[in-house]
């Protein structure tokens, strides 16, 4: 499960690239995904990489920046 997702997000980057929302909500789930299987620092590390990304795509106050952001609550 958690390998296959994280191939298919790797693939999405290199289709799309770091600044598509598809990429940006791929790697929410596969945050969220890591803090499902207990894997904390993965699943932090990845939601900021979305955080970034967003940011730097949409800007601080745009909804999806916020939905990144409170990924990490």
């Amino acid at each position: 499960g958690l390998q296959l997702l994280n191939e298919a997000v790797d693939a999405q980057r290199e289709t799309l690239g770091e600044a598509h929302p598809k990429y940006i909500r791929s790697l929410l789930r596969l945050g969220e995904h890591f803090r499902v299987a207990k894997r904390p620092d993965d699943a932090v590390r990845t939601c900021l990489q979305a955080v970034a990304y967003s940011k730097s795509l949409f800007g601080d106050d745009h909804p999806e920046t916020i939905i990144a952001e409170n990924s990490l609550a």
